[in-house]
Order: structure tokens, then sequence, then C-alpha cells
């Protein structure tokens, strides 16, 4: 019988050099929550935030390598990975990341987001009585109205970046 460790997954290689090239897998669902547990600005750029080059070079330097090893089997918070990932040419590195989206969102950021937030409940309004304050109103007054929210407005939200701009999509353009 074959298990779970014998199958290959889908994988793409890179070329960084003549005759060299680097293998990636993607990222697991532990390589993303370890990346966002040790680089909190992620979470930010997972979320659309566009960085500047200014931006980029004044955060943790460390970041790029992790999360490119990250893409890698074994690579995982392998600090020897990591390391020889932050020191690849620039442009191997973004071609590095461009193989680890396509790998591991196939079909796109957005529609894996879309996907994602259609499994998750949306909870049912509160249906418990309200304290009062003493001052007229109800202590739930103060609170943002986050009954228009619903998951694929939120994932809408985390894949549009403020400028308007789609983040990179593997999808086909749709026509009008």
């Amino acid at each position: 019988m074959v298990g779970l460790v014998d199958i290959a997954g889908v994988t793409e290689q890179v070329e960084i050099g003549p005759g060299r090239q680097l293998e990636f897998i993607g990222w697991s669902a532990r390589a993303v929550a370890s990346l966002l547990r040790r680089f909190p600005l992620l979470t930010e750029v997972m979320g659309g935030k566009v960085l500047t080059l200014v931006e980029m070079t004044q955060t943790d330097p460390t970041a790029l390598g992790a999360v490119i090893a990250a893409g890698m089997k074994g690579g995982l918070e392998n600090k020897e990975m990591e390391d020889a990932c932050s020191d690849l040419p620039l442009q191997a590195q973004v071609d590095c990341l461009k193989a680890i989206h396509r790998v591991t969102f196939p079909k796109g950021l957005r529609p894996f987001l879309s996907e994602l937030f259609q499994m998750i409940p949306v909870p049912a309004p509160s249906t418990r009585p309200s304290a009062s304050t003493g001052n007229g109103h109800d202590a739930d007054s103060a609170m943002p109205d986050t009954g228009s929210l619903t998951p694929s407005s939120v994932s809408e939200a985390m894949a549009t970046p403020p400028s308007g701009n789609s983040p990179p999509d593997s999808s086909p353009p749709t026509s009008s």
C-alpha cells in the first residue's frame, strides 16, 4: 500500500544559475503558521499590503530567506537553508517566490481565500440581552456593527490591496 509520504506532490523547479535548480513544494499550513508567528508583517502582506523596497529592506532581513526556504522540502525553520536562500541574487529570489505562489495556490490566491472563507461558518447574531451601562445606552452599542461582514467580503478585502491593484493571481483573465 502506498502511504502519504510516498506520494509526490506538485513541485516546480527554478533555475538559479547555469545548471543549478531548486525544487519547491509550496507552503503547508504549518509553514504559514510558523512564518506568521516569526514575521508578523507577513500577515499584512498576505492580506494584500504592498511593501515598498525601503519597507522590505528595513524589515527583518531574514524574512525573505525564511519565506523561500519554507517552500522547500526540509526548509521550514532550517537556519542553514534560510541563510542560503537569503543570499540568492534578487532575481532568483523573485523567481522562487513566484514558483512558491504557483505550487501553494494553483488556482490563485483569491480563489483560495474565497474557498477558505466559504468553509468558515458565519456566527449568528447574539441573542443575549445586552447589559445596560446606566447612561441610557447598551454596553454593546459602542461595538462596531460587524453584521454586514461575510466571509466573502472579508476574503475580498484581504485579497485586494488598498491601492485597488489585485495581487498576483494565477487564474486566467475573464472577459467583461
